[in-house]
């Protein structure tokens, strides 16, 4: 087999079908779980709008916990922390409609 036949068989590589599309959440979460407990808490919830320059006060950390905090433990945890990002999925699909 000569090279150039070598760089042809070589050229044809198949990437295998992904089925479901990837679920970034729980890097997601990871990444806003600053001290690695498997939540978020308020101390979090003000450091990220501090962060991203939210026009949201800081003061307001609570009222959010509060509203995705479905157990009230006030803390998010993973599985609060993907239901919201599902609602906010779901929310911006009706939107473009």
């Amino acid at each position: 087999m000569c090279i150039r036949d070598r760089h042809k068989s070589q050229s044809k590589l198949t990437l295998p079908k992904i089925e479901e599309p990837y679920d970034f959440s729980k890097e997601l979460f990871q990444l806003f779980d600053f001290d690695r407990k498997g939540y978020i808490d308020i101390k979090e919830v003000k450091r990220l709008l501090n962060i991203f320059k939210s026009s949201i006060p800081s003061s307001m950390a609570s009222r959010i916990i509060a509203e995705v905090d479905a157990n009230g433990d006030g803390k998010i945890d993973f599985k609060e922390f993907q239901d919201m990002l599902k609602l906010e999925t779901e929310h911006g699909e009706r939107e473009k409609e």
